[in-house]
This record gives C-alpha cells, structure tokens and sequence, in this order.
C-alpha cells in the first residue's frame, strides 16, 4: 500500500493554490485523502496520487478556500479564478521580462513559466510579430 507520513519523509505542510475554476496541492503523501474547504465547509474530497498532488476540477469561483490533510494541517486562504480574459489585478502586466534569454513569466494564476526570449534580430531592430 502507500508509506505513512513519518516514512515518506515528507513535509507536514501542503501548497495548494487556486487557479481557473480549479484547485492544485502539491506535499501530500501518496493516496492521503485531502478535503477542499471553502469557509470551513467540506466541498470535495480526493486521494492524492503516487507523487502527492491533486486537482480538483470544476471549483466554484470565489475566495475562502482551504485544503485540510488527514492529520488535521490546514493550507493559508487562497481563491478560485473565474473563466475569463482578465486577470483579477492588472499588477501583472508590470513584471519585467528579459529582453533578450533566461528568465520567468508569471501567468495570472501565480505560475511561473520558464521563458526563453530570442528575437530574430538585433536588439531594437522590431518591430516583430508578439503571440
């Protein structure tokens, strides 16, 4: 079956995070069971896979959302994103990007992307196509 939590070695933490009408939580221990919470009340229940992550799909958009491990650990208050174009705060389009090369791009659900920018060109030579 699965190891216990004081075999696996793994933290007594979870991180979960809302993103578009979907909830991710990574530090689980396999097969553990874990409860969303939105203000307290239980709103689904999953097994957490071989790697100790679990999605859980077709969240109602809206703060006041926990997660709560078996052994009573509860996750910081995080939100749910509604399915549109917008992003809640317009912070994000003031991230630096690199002009050139390495670096991170942070999506409006706070993933970090690696990006990799390389014009066809001499720097200032644009303007170039943007997707």
């Amino acid at each position: 079956m699965f190891a216990p939590a004081a075999s696996a070695g793994l933290p007594d933490s979870l991180d979960a995070r809302g993103s578009v009408e979907q909830v991710q939580v990574t530090g689980a221990n396999p097969g553990e069971s874990v409860k969303l919470l939105r203000r307290g009340e239980k709103v689904d229940v999953q097994p957490a896979g071989e790697l100790g992550g679990i999605v859980f799909r077709r969240v109602e958009p809206g703060g006041g959302y926990t997660v709560r491990r078996a052994n009573g650990t509860v996750s910081p208050t995080f939100r749910v994103l509604k399915d549109r174009s917008k992003p809640p705060s317009k912070e994000l389009y003031k991230q630096t990007i690199p002009v050139g090369g390495y670096g991170y791009l942070t999506t409006r659900d706070g993933t970090k992307l690696a990006i990799n920018v390389s014009l066809p060109g001499p720097a200032g030579d644009g303007p170039y196509p943007t997707l």
